[in-house]
């Protein structure tokens, strides 16, 4: 056994910019032979047009609870989550490099870049916001000690493994008590009509897995912890964060952690949390996260919503 090492919080190094006249959506991107599903058109998050010069931001200082205001974004291609989406980036800036691509030309009214726009698609948004939802909402529950809940979100297979499911509460409870069926890749193969379908995913890639010979059917936490186990490191793994040797302000050689994009540090804000090296409280006026690492345990709301909480309290007292 190795004795624990204590590392400081300080021990990351990361700079993230986001553009000064902002960003918007471009409808008229038509991308040729980028993913594997062939041609793909989308509304993309791109710079706005004109001079573009940067602020510079530090989100493990000024946000260390930045990936939680992510995960509360709207999923969704109505105007109201395009406008959310749009807010975020335009505070935060966008959520990796996107694509860069050049020699732009405009055909039948579409703008078709072969190889210099710098953007990231609706979809991809929409698929990372989704995940980190879903992973937050699981470890918030296994922090509340949520048995009931997570028993919607994890159960059992036929063949001993352990299944997990995103989606929202509402419609899994639809299709806790229906009979579905999946297919092997997870896809639902129950039609109910006007239910957005829960996504399903195994727990382990091999069934009689030697860690499922130590979890307890009735037990939800275990499998709870091994659901998030397995989303955070797949998401270092395609987002990494790279140990590096740098120096300090102090001119010493020192090991630091530095993310690839804002993607990759939020995913390991996460990680920080759940680890224990960082803690965040939910305020109990405006429901938003807090890092209440350095502060009292007693923590309980944001300073100015102690004050209204206060207020609110007195009038109606006073009534």
């Amino acid at each position: 056994m190795y004795d624990e090492i204590e590392i400081p919080l300080d021990y990351t190094n990361f700079t993230w910019r986001y553009a000064d006249n902002g960003y918007e959506w471009d409808y008229n991107i038509k991308v040729d032979e980028m993913f594997h599903e062939g041609n793909y058109s989308s509304p993309f998050l791109i710079i706005k047009p004109g001079i573009t010069s940067y602020t510079s931001t530090t989100p493990f200082k000024s946000s260390p609870e930045l990936f939680t205001l992510f995960a509360e974004l709207p999923v969704g291609d109505d105007d109201e989550s395009l406008k959310a989406i749009l807010n975020f980036t335009n505070q935060h800036g966008l959520l990796n490099a996107g694509l860069t691509m050049d020699n732009s030309q405009i055909d039948n009214g579409i703008r078709t870049y072969s190889t210099i726009f710098q953007g990231i698609s609706l979809h991809f948004y929409l698929t990372q916001i989704w995940e980190m939802k879903n992973a937050f909402r699981i470890w918030n529950w296994l922090q509340e000690k949520n048995s009931s809940t997570l028993s919607k979100v994890i159960r059992w297979t036929n063949d001993d493994n352990i299944q997990y499911f995103f989606g929202e509460l509402e419609d899994i409870d639809i299709f806790s008590s229906t009979g579905i069926q999946y297919d092997s890749n997870g896809n639902c193969l129950t039609d109910l009509k006007g239910c957005i379908i829960p996504r399903s995913y195994k727990l382990f890639d091999k069934p009689q897995h030697n860690v499922l010979k130590k979890i307890k059917k009735d037990d939800y936490f275990l499998p709870a912890k091994f659901v998030i186990q397995k989303i955070i490191n797949k998401n270092l793994s395609k987002y990494p964060v790279k140990p590096l040797l740098l120096m300090d302000n102090n001119e010493t050689l020192k090991q630091f952690f530095v993310p690839s994009s804002l993607l990759a540090c939020m995913w390991f804000q996460f990680f920080q949390v759940v680890t224990g090296e960082r803690k965040i409280k939910q305020c109990f006026y405006c429901g938003k996260w807090e890092n209440v690492t350095d502060k009292y345990s007693s923590w309980k709301y944001h300073s100015r919503c102690g004050n209204y909480a206060r207020v609110k309290k007195y009038r109606e007292q006073t009534k």
